[in-house]
C-alpha cells in the first residue's frame, strides 16, 4: 500500500532551476565550511600583524625629529663678489645720471631757489 502512494518521485515535480539553485547553495555552504578554517587562520594572523604594526607606531618616538640628523650645508658660505659688482656699476651710473644733471643746470648745483624770508632775519 505504501508503494501505490507515490506515483512520481517528488524531485521530478520541482522545477529544473529549483534543484540547480538547491545544489549550488549546498556547494557553497560545503565550500565555506571546508575553506572556512583557512580564512579564520589567514584573518588571525593578518590582525596579530596589524596589532604588532600599531603598536611598532604607537611607541615611535617622533618628539624631536632632527635630533640625529647632520646639516652638510652649516659652513657653505655665499659668494657675494657678483653682488657686490652689479650694486657699484648701478651706484656708478647714478651718479654719472646726477652729475649729468647737475651740468645741464648750469653747474650752479642747485636747481631750486627760493629768495629768502622776511622771517629770517
Amino acid at each position: 500500500m505504501a508503494q501505490g502512494l507515490y506515483k512520481t518521485s517528488p524531485l521530478k515535480q520541482l522545477p529544473g532551476n529549483m534543484i540547480a539553485q538547491g545544489v549550488g547553495g549546498l556547494m557553497g555552504i560545503a565550500g565555506g565550511i571546508i575553506g572556512g578554517g583557512k580564512r579564520r587562520k589567514e584573518q588571525r594572523e593578518a590582525q596579530s600583524e596589524m596589532s604588532r604594526n600599531k603598536a611598532r607606531y604607537e611607541n615611535l618616538d617622533t618628539s624631536n625629529l632632527a635630533a640625529n640628523l647632520d646639516n652638510a650645508y652649516e659652513d657653505l658660505s655665499v659668494n657675494t663678489g657678483a653682488a657686490d659688482f652689479a650694486r657699484e656699476q648701478a651706484q656708478q651710473g647714478q651718479a654719472n645720471v646726477m652729475g649729468s644733471m647737475g651740468a645741464a643746470a648750469g653747474g650752479s648745483g642747485c636747481l631750486l631757489y627760493t629768495s629768502p624770508s622776511p622771517r629770517d632775519s
